[in-house]
């Protein structure tokens, strides 16, 4: 059995027996920038996944997270003179690297102590001194969830081994979100979502107004040939129209400020609150030469892309289209379908006219000042399929491998929805034809038929609200047609039911905050079928009939349980867990149960995570594997006493890693460590193919696979 004290360390994805695969791309590039010492090289920083290199130019990437203690990266800081030394900003602290980003170091020393529900020192921002580059300055609080603001600029004069406070308590709002930092000869810069300040020691803190909005600045930037010029970022007010927000520039160093929008789309839903529909503008780069040549993203849905600007901010122009009826497009974004708001980016620090920038899904770049832009993520095969180049930033949601044919898998993903591989990832297709507009985000349940090898079921929705669809597949997961008659929900799990004849297949639905269903196949007569459950379902099987893992319902923990002809009846008489995330039963024998779990509190009582087993079919239960959260379980259908769980973490503390993956030859008696090679120890579902590879979803770098 495995303590708790696993290493939490990441490691590297250069080799090892795990493999990836992905399209490429998909999910939040929350930071980009160049390498100072080698234009060939660029780094990616992403929201849930971590740091990634490429030494090509972006033809070619590798995750590096070994060491790295949170894998939301707000912002990379390569060292001027140092070409082996990175700074990242995550949500859980700075950390450093001396090798090149191959290994990290949490650099926490001088900050409140790590806390296992809440952030304590996330960090909005980190900056370096150019003229002393061991003195950085870090600010605190979220500039994309506008949140966790504590009014606090840390500063580190060794760099990043001692941390202190820099402002004095009280000089800068306490709930103000620090989201830029401009080093100056005299002091500091600080931008807050409650105005732009000056500092000389810290000890002070002097807004600044002269015609600058007094709340939500964002993004600061000036010219290193001419210091006294600055540009400054404001959003602009939900609804409000005219716009109150956009780009100011100053001529004198930020004592007074001019409003410079002319050219820049302004448009506001009148008295709608929501942020993305009205125009906003966000970050700033500034050609180092010339204070007039200046870039500012289009940071909403109403007004994605970038602008640029030759006449320092008096006339703006669009730089970036990909609207096919509005012709010339000049960026092509892969298979991605939306955006692209950039939501982080890096001007060369030796080209004014090569810019980087990432969204919630791609990595672009401009060669020639906005011209053209090319896609880093993804490359187009024939036949309409894809492959990724390593910057894989997709969570996969749900696993469904072929029950015969090893090389073809059904992925569901986060956002960019399902996908449907027949090489075993080589390249991939989005396989979405059929599937309605409303469910497009993500595919959430498979369910296969054995005797009919094209038919597959699956859930279609969305993540981010509960909608969603039952929709079935004649032609292998090609075309999807929807199952009519179920409550629009988030399929959470679907499962066939054998017995049925192939003709007449029943299944079993559990639909998210809406309840399990069962019914023919082709929707004609669903029905209720949780009366007597105690709780929602959290996973569902078939082991001689349907078996269901329900979750805690308030202060009652979760139990399991299986359905006979009298109903539903409760399996573990005494409970042994409180929050169950998975079930798996050994093939052959409907005795040998696994639960995985997670740690849950119900007062007075902590109940603990891990996996537990049963040999009686529930009546009685052991702990197995102990771990905080484990997210999945799986059994080799080849040898029943094959056991793999994954583990995960959720991202809202300090830390938020789980330990990977682990197997037992042993049916649970004695477990390795597996994870190898795998960059993400957060796994979100596991899966064995027909040809026996074991496939691990993560959330946030894609699938791997291992022999």
């Amino acid at each position: 059995m495995l303590a708790l004290l696993l290493s939490l360390t990441l490691t590297a994805a250069d080799g090892g027996p795990w493999h990836l695969v992905g399209p490429g791309g998909g999910g939040w590039i929350q930071s980009v920038a160049y390498s100072p010492h080698n234009p060939r090289t660029l780094f990616v920083g992403c929201d849930v996944g971590g740091f990634y290199r490429s030494d090509d130019a972006g033809a070619s990437w590798r995750i590096q997270n070994s060491g790295l203690r949170d894998p939301f990266v707000q912002a990379i800081v390569p060292h001027p003179t140092k070409p082996e030394t990175i700074y990242l900003a995550t949500l859980s602290g700075p950390h450093r690297s001396d090798d090149g980003g191959r290994t990290w170091r949490l650099l926490r020393n001088g900050f409140p102590p790590t806390d296992r529900y809440r952030y304590t020192a996330p960090l909005g921002c980190l900056v370096m001194d150019p003229k002393a580059p061991d003195t950085l300055y870090a600010g605190i609080g979220s500039p994309r969830e506008h949140k966790w603001g504590q009014g606090a600029v840390w500063v580190t004069r060794d760099g990043g081994e001692h941390w202190s406070r820099y402002n004095a308590a009280g000089t800068l709002p306490d709930d103000a979100i620090v989201s830029d930092i401009l080093p100056r000869a005299d002091g500091l810069l600080v931008v807050t979502s409650r105005g732009l300040y000056r500092t000389a020691d810290g000890s002070t803190m002097t807004k600044l107004a002269g015609g600058l909005p007094a709340e939500r600045t964002r993004y600061l930037a000036t010219c290193a040939s001419r210091p006294a010029v600055l540009y400054c970022t404001v959003e602009s007010t939900p609804g409000k129209s005219p716009l109150d927000g956009g780009v100011f520039r100053s001529d004198d160093g930020g004592a007074s400020w001019t409003r410079r929008v002319e050219g820049l789309h302004q448009w506001a839903k009148e008295g709608d609150g929501n942020r993305m529909l009205t125009s906003q503008y966000d970050h700033l780069a500034v050609d180092p030469a010339n204070p007039d040549h200046v870039y500012v993203s289009g940071a909403a849905w109403v007004n994605a892309g970038v602008f640029g600007s030759e006449d320092g901010g008096l006339h703006w122009r669009r730089l970036t289209n990909t609207d096919k009826a509005h012709p010339p497009v000049n960026l092509d974004q892969g298979y991605i379908g939306w955006g692209p708001v950039p939501e982080s980016w890096a001007l060369h620090p030796a080209d004014a006219k090569r810019l980087l920038f990432g969204t919630s899904g791609s990595v672009i770049e401009t060669l020639d000042g906005g011209t053209s832009w090319k896609q880093l993520h993804t490359t187009a095969l024939p036949g309409g399929e894809w492959r990724g180049t390593g910057v894989e930033v997709t969570c996969l949601w749900t696993l469904g491998p072929h029950p015969t044919r090893g090389d073809e898998w059904l992925l569901g993903y986060m956002d960019i929805a399902n996908w449907r591989t027949t090489n075993a990832g080589a390249s991939m297709a989005r396989a979405m034809t059929g599937v309605s507009r409303d469910h497009d985000s993500t595919g959430t349940a498979y369910a296969w038929d054995p005797q009919a090898p094209d038919t597959v079921w699956a859930g279609m929705g969305q993540w981010g609200s509960n909608r969603g669809g039952l929709y079935v597949s004649r032609d292998a997961g090609r075309g999807w047609s929807l199952v009519p008659g179920l409550p629009e929900a988030r399929v959470a799990q679907v499962v066939l039911d054998p017995t049925s004849p192939v003709s007449a297949r029943r299944l079993w639905v559990n639909l998210s905050e809406k309840g399990l269903f069962t019914g023919p196949a082709d929707g004609s007569d669903w029905q209720r079928a949780d009366a007597g459950l105690t709780g929602p379902v959290s996973s569902l099987v078939w082991a001689g009939g349907p078996m269901a893992l329900t979750d805690r319902a308030k202060d009652q923990p979760g139990g399991v349980w299986k359905r006979d002809a009298a109903g539903w009846q409760r399996l573990d008489k005494t409970p042994f867990a409180a929050s169950m995330r998975a079930l798996a039963v050994a093939p052959g024998d409907p005795q040998r149960l696994y639960v995985a779990t997670r740690d849950d509190y119900i007062a007075p009582t902590f109940w603990p995570g891990g996996l537990y087993g049963s040999t009686d079919g529930g009546a009685s239960w052991k702990r197995l594997f102990t771990d905080r959260f484990v997210s999945s379980v799986v059994i080799d259908p080849r040898d029943p006493r094959h056991l793999v769980v994954g583990t995960n973490d959720h991202p809202y503390h300090d830390e938020p890693l789980g330990h990977g993956v682990h197997e037992s030859r042993d049916g649970g008696a004695t477990w390795r460590d597996i994870t190898d090679n795998l960059p993400l120890p957060n796994i979100a579902c596991l899966a064995f193919d027909a040809k026996g590879r074991l496939l691990a979803g993560t959330g946030g770098c894609s699938l791997w696979w291992r022999e």
